[in-house]
């Protein structure tokens, strides 16, 4: 039995939607305990101290832990997204640095992420880099070599690009895998939606999910697993309705797309990731 904490990035609603109480109520009724705020989330709250209050407040009423937030910037600007989740009381930040910024400068990469773990530290918070969706693996391993206290936010769907880059989730394990503190999960089937390859929703996907949890359980891994499952932003509401119309509850009209699809996911990541879980996450 694993000891991962399962969570959700609000990704999932509408970005023109601040996480609100009736989200983290549909999300509490699912049994999830831990979300990971979005960047439109958290530089809404970043903006706005009433939509920060007004949040922290939602979050202590649904009972629901505020786990992660994901950066609205690069390296560059990270300092205000850690006040803000020290704020909010967010314990683990994800931020980008993305290849081109390494090849081109990195020293200064290095020089920003060590400024970057001074302020986490100070404040209380996990500093995590996310690989991005064209990030070989070399000079990103560099970085967390030449900052030891810098951890891993591993996006299983960024890393799986063998046809681009020869690599998979499993390359950024055997490197880093000691460094992880946060996973991102989602589908990733390039014919389910083949613009972006998120593939939304998962399932027949190209890695095997048990395989990866019993990989986690084995290593101890006890962070955290974040579903960052969103619908395609660039099809209209009607469009997604149509290309999502075999989601669960679709017969159910007081349940929005989001919903159907939140809901879904959650039960399919507690089955498929079972054995990398806590017992009370699943």
């Amino acid at each position: 039995m694993g000891s991962a904490r399962l969570s959700v990035s609000t990704v999932v609603f509408p970005e023109n939607e601040v996480l609100c109480n009736k989200h983290l109520e549909w999300l509490r009724s699912l049994g999830v305990e831990s979300v990971e705020m979005s960047s439109d989330d958290g530089r809404a709250c970043h903006d706005d101290r009433d939509t920060l209050d007004d949040v922290r407040r939602t979050a202590d009423r649904a009972a629901v832990r505020l786990a992660s937030m994901h950066a609205w910037c690069d390296l560059n600007g990270v300092d205000a997204v850690c006040r803000t989740a020290a704020e909010l009381g967010v314990g683990l930040v994800v931020v980008h640095c993305r290849h081109d910024d390494l090849t081109a400068a990195f020293e200064r990469q290095v020089e920003l992420a060590r400024a970057y773990v001074r302020q986490c530290s100070e404040l209380g918070i996990v500093p995590t880099v996310e690989n991005s969706s064209r990030q070989p693996i070399e000079p990103f391993a560099a970085l967390f070599e030449a900052v030891p206290e810098l951890m891993l936010t591993l996006d299983v769907k960024h890393a799986c690009k063998p046809e681009t880059l020869g690599l998979t989730h499993k390359d950024y394990l055997q490197r880093l895998g000691d460094r992880a503190a946060n996973f991102h999960v989602s589908g990733i089937n390039r014919a389910r939606d083949p613009v972006t390859g998120d593939g939304t929703p998962p399932g027949d996907d190209l890695i095997d999910w048990h395989e990866l949890a019993e990989d986690l359980a084995r290593r101890g891994y006890s962070g955290l697993i974040t579903i960052e499952s969103h619908l395609p932003s660039y099809l209209s509401r009607e469009e997604q309705e149509e290309a999502y119309a075999d989601l669960p509850d679709v017969a159910t009209p007081e349940k929005t797309i989001p919903e159907r699809l939140s809901s879904y996911v959650v039960g399919f990541y507690r089955e498929h990731l079972d054995a990398a879980l806590a017992p009370e996450a699943q």
